[in-house]
């Protein structure tokens, strides 16, 4: 498998993200690529030239600008923290703004932001797995799924890994990304995305797991809000850096700036 590279971006910190970063990985899955880069160019930094993302279509893969991602982590979006805390082996690229990026990681959790997101995610995708959501725009092979086993596998897989990342980063600081296999929860997700467990069963995990999220977010590890002027400072280095590489190697002439 190639990693996904970038003709405007040097990529600081590239991932393997989704079902074979979390160890679920069937033989249809995808191998889902995900990461930042830095611009490598002045007039896309300070210039008129807007920041743009980079997505493969060699490979399923994303790479956000550092700053975009840098917002989207504050707001604990899943795609930057998956690849903020993915495991070591998952890790496919990393430079010394990436280490730095992964070394802060923790800084950028905080138990209002997760506790939102990862709640109205974790609700979303039960809505999408018991057909309550837009039932007539659900395709024909999750319509199929919830007719016979009452529920959509793939999705309340999702609901449920969900709600125990959040409590394990409401518990230890740490967001999962990497379930053991064989472990009591490695089991219960899996049954789940294979539709083997039984309706009443889900219903039950989701109703504990939600206690759970609420039990833990009331009593979190986390700072309410996370540490802006340090991550400020963060980007700001890393930036800042960039320009002042890029800014000399501008030359006067006649006409101006080169």
């Amino acid at each position: 498998m190639e990693n996904m590279t970038s003709d405007k971006l040097r990529v600081s910190l590239l991932c393997m993200v989704g079902s074979r970063a979390y160890n679920f990985a069937t033989p249809e899955s995808d191998y889902d690529q995900r990461g930042f880069g830095v611009q490598t160019h002045l007039f896309r930094i300070l210039g008129l030239e807007r920041p743009k993302d980079e997505e493969s279509s060699a490979v399923d893969g994303f790479l956000w600008d550092v700053a975009k991602f840098t917002r989207m982590a504050v707001k604990a979006n899943t795609n930057a923290l998956d690849t903020l805390f993915a495991e070591d082996f998952n890790v496919l690229e990393c430079d010394e703004v990436g280490r730095l990026y992964r070394e802060y990681r923790k800084k950028f959790l905080s138990t209002h932001a997760l506790y939102n997101v990862l709640k109205g995610y974790a609700l979303n995708e039960l809505d999408m797995a018991t057909g309550r959501k837009k039932p007539g725009d659900m395709g024909a092979k999750r319509r199929t799924l919830v007719e016979q086993y009452g529920y959509c596998g793939k999705n309340a897989h999702h609901c449920i890994r969900l709600l125990a990342a959040g409590c394990n980063a409401f518990r230890t600081g740490e967001f999962k990304t990497y379930w053991e296999k064989d472990t009591p929860d490695w089991k219960n997700l899996m049954s789940l995305k294979l539709n083997e467990m039984p309706l009443a069963d889900f219903e039950l995990l989701h109703e504990t797991m939600l206690k759970g999220f609420e039990y833990w977010s009331e009593r979190s590890v986390l700072p309410k809000e996370p540490d802006l002027d340090l991550i400020n400072e963060l980007l700001c280095y890393v930036v800042g850096k960039e320009v002042v590489k890029e800014f000399k190697s501008l030359k006067l002439s006649k006409g101006g700036l080169l």
